[in-house]
């Protein structure tokens, strides 16, 4: 994720922005999703 980042404030490749926001979609998404539906998890369980 740090890499993707990094690519992100200096790349105009249209390529590699695709292959970040693909990463974005594919793999950061549903970590975070996750990472959410825990917190709320062990939010609700106090």
């Amino acid at each position: 994720m740090i890499q993707d980042r990094n690519q992100t404030s200096y790349t105009y490749n249209p390529e590699t922005a695709k292959a970040i926001v693909a990463n974005i979609k594919e793999r950061f998404f549903p970590l975070f999703t996750a990472l959410e539906h825990k917190l709320q998890a062990l939010q609700n369980a106090t």
